[in-house]
């Protein structure tokens, strides 16, 4: 089954479009089902007492959902990105039975495209680096569960946002914030599928030229690695 797409990802931080599918068909029965079910987990900082956890352990999650009108349900009630959010945190919204974890069978022999958000503020001025990074996630949100990187869909696992602190603020207070956003994939050795999902992702996020980039899994957990046939940047 597939939806409206063009109904989803249009102007997604449009408040009208945002209100009417929020509000349109709150009966169950006539909500608007997604191609696939979603879950948005959420990583909270480190200390003392998530420590010991896994990586997997120590996520949660914030809602599931399989329908448009219970996606935007949960979206408002989540943690909304203000200069007041917590740094060093991830919120990851991946495929119903797919963990946020290297080490999930769907996962281990991938990789995932990387686009720093602060690289792209740097030559924004009318704009706050929180209200950059929700919106750029928004989009990417949206367009995972709008099938918006069909016909590739089948390959990605989902979307990360990793809030961390900015290494190099500037005089606005909401610069201590940076952020990265990932999409990650199924086979990192894909180099035609993931090349294709790259150019969808630059064009949701309007990214300049040389802003993404993309490495398998197995580069990132041995700190670089000989994967150098598989990094793509576009």
């Amino acid at each position: 089954m597939s939806i409206d797409t063009e109904k989803i990802v249009a102007t997604p931080t449009s408040t009208s479009v945002t209100n009417n599918l929020a509000s349109n068909n709150n009966n169950d029965e006539n909500e608007h089902l997604l191609e696939h079910k979603w879950v948005l987990w959420y990583r909270p900082p480190s200390s003392h007492s998530n420590q010991s956890k896994s990586w997997e352990g120590s996520q949660t999650v914030c809602f599931r959902t399989e329908t448009v009108e219970n996606f935007w349900r949960g979206y408002r009630q989540s943690l909304r990105i203000t200069r007041h959010h917590p740094v060093n945190c991830d919120y990851s919204l991946f495929r119903d039975n797919i963990t946020p974890a290297w080490e999930d069978a769907f996962n281990e022999n991938g990789g995932r495209w990387t686009y720093n958000v602060e690289r792209r503020h740097s030559n924004i001025t009318n704009i706050s680096m929180p209200q950059l990074i929700e919106e750029l996630w928004l989009d990417v949100m949206l367009c995972l569960i709008g099938e918006g990187f069909d016909p590739y869909g089948e390959s990605i696992a989902g979307g990360v946002c990793g809030i961390r602190a900015n290494r190099n603020p500037g005089v606005n207070k909401s610069d201590h914030m940076g952020a990265k956003i990932h999409i990650w994939t199924k086979n990192a050795s894909d180099t035609e599928t993931n090349t294709a999902i790259g150019k969808i992702l630059k064009e949701c996020i309007r990214a300049p030229d040389g802003t993404l980039t993309f490495a398998p899994h197995e580069r990132e957990r041995r700190g670089g690695g000989n994967h150098g046939n598989l990094k793509i940047t576009l």
